[in-house]
């Protein structure tokens, strides 16, 4: 299997949280290295490179989109990726109206 569409196979796990991080874009990396999208969270606006490694190890890569550094974190496990991404991104304005637009309704 591809890296990037294992990636997304992990996401995918967890979208609702995901879901909150405004995405777009979604893209492999060159030379399949990994996954690469946009993100529209409250804490970071911006570009996320995931390269995965050899033994379910990933390198996440923030570029933000205006002012700001470029961050890296090293070594996550596959287990704690949409965490760390999540604390990092954070909520997309409009993905949590929708959020509380549908448990309002219900």
């Amino acid at each position: 299997m591809d890296k990037a569409r294992h990636i997304m196979r992990l996401l995918e796990r967890q979208s609702i949280v995901v879901s909150t991080w405004g995405v777009t874009n979604i893209r492999p990396l060159p030379k399949n290295r990994g996954l690469m999208f946009r993100a529209n969270g409250n804490c970071f606006k911006g570009l996320i490179k995931v390269r995965h490694d050899a033994a379910d190890i990933y390198d996440i890569l923030y570029i933000p989109s205006g002012k700001g550094e470029v961050k890296l974190q090293m070594g996550v496990s596959d287990v704690e990726l949409v965490n760390v991404i999540s604390k990092e991104v954070g909520h997309s304005p409009m993905a949590l109206d929708y959020w509380i637009d549908i448990l309002l309704i219900k």
